[in-house]
């Protein structure tokens, strides 16, 4: 049990670092100072050990919480929590998707106000031909939106 509750922590840590705060843009497809190598979660995943990962969003506050859990409903539950947790009382699921295997990518509206959505986000299974364009997709997500300053600021495989 050690080395699954060890692993956690890792992944959790991967995932905040990936999902950051809203306004901290770093151009698409930087290398994390802390974040591992694409690829590296899911390798690093004992063999039927299923992790999920989970963001929540708040648009008032222009906050995303994010949380794991072994299943879909524990992620998205610690990502709400997480998200409550900065005073958000309108936060609601941005994305949940299993960590073996996955690709997210977020883009973000610089330019949001409280009150609009600003960030937005796609997920596809590793090695699948969504997961080369996911940038794109969530950078639609977010044109498609009305938003005015869009710009991809993660695209990570897990």
């Amino acid at each position: 049990m050690q080395r699954s509750s060890s692993w956690t922590r890792c992944a959790l840590l991967a995932t905040l670092t990936l999902a950051g705060p809203v306004f901290a843009v770093p151009p698409a497809n930087a290398p994390s100072r802390t974040a591992p190598a694409p690829g590296e979660i899911s390798k690093a995943m004992p063999e039927g050990m299923d992790l999920y990962t989970s963001l929540a969003v708040s648009d008032s506050k222009q906050v995303v919480g994010t949380g794991n859990g072994m299943g879909a409903a524990e992620a998205k539950v610690r990502a709400r929590k997480d998200c409550q947790d900065s005073g958000a009382t309108d936060c609601v699921e941005l994305i949940t998707f299993p960590v073996r295997n996955h690709c997210m990518a977020l883009a973000v509206d610089k330019g949001a106000k409280p009150g609009v959505r600003a960030i937005f986000a796609s997920t596809a299974q590793a090695g699948s031909p969504e997961a080369k364009a996911l940038g794109k997709s969530a950078l639609d997500k977010c044109v498609a939106s009305g938003a005015g300053q869009c710009g991809v600021s993660v695209e990570h495989c897990l």
